[in-house]
């Protein structure tokens, strides 16, 4: 089991502290792409609470995390009918090779 420690994030110029088992590195990537988006968000939405933000902020990640879901299924699949059509093709090669092996010793037992 990973061990968790604190972090300090700081969104929006507010400090708040994570407990996570991830890395620095990922909490700093997290970290900078949730303030540049709270950032973002602040300049479309003038006027808004930081609820208001944090809400739509959420609301946006969920939709980003819903596409990335879905596009992960159709990949999934795809990988199935390759997977699928590369097996087809392994036994047409296979039988090919063996009717070929069998024309061949066909033909040496004629030449003998």
């Amino acid at each position: 089991m990973s061990q968790k420690s604190r972090y300090k994030a700081i969104i929006d110029g507010v400090q708040y502290t994570i407990v996570s088992s991830e890395t620095k590195k990922s909490l700093d990537l997290v970290t900078q792409i949730v303030d540049e988006q709270f950032c973002t968000l602040k300049q479309k939405v003038k006027g808004a609470t930081g609820e208001q933000m944090a809400i739509l902020l959420a609301i946006n990640a969920v939709n980003d995390q819903l596409k990335k879901q879905a596009n992960n299924i159709t990949l999934i699949k795809k990988n199935e009918e390759l997977k699928a059509q590369l097996l087809a093709a392994q036994k047409k090669i296979t039988s090919i090779e063996s009717k070929l092996k069998r024309e061949n010793n066909a033909k040496m037992k004629v030449k003998k």
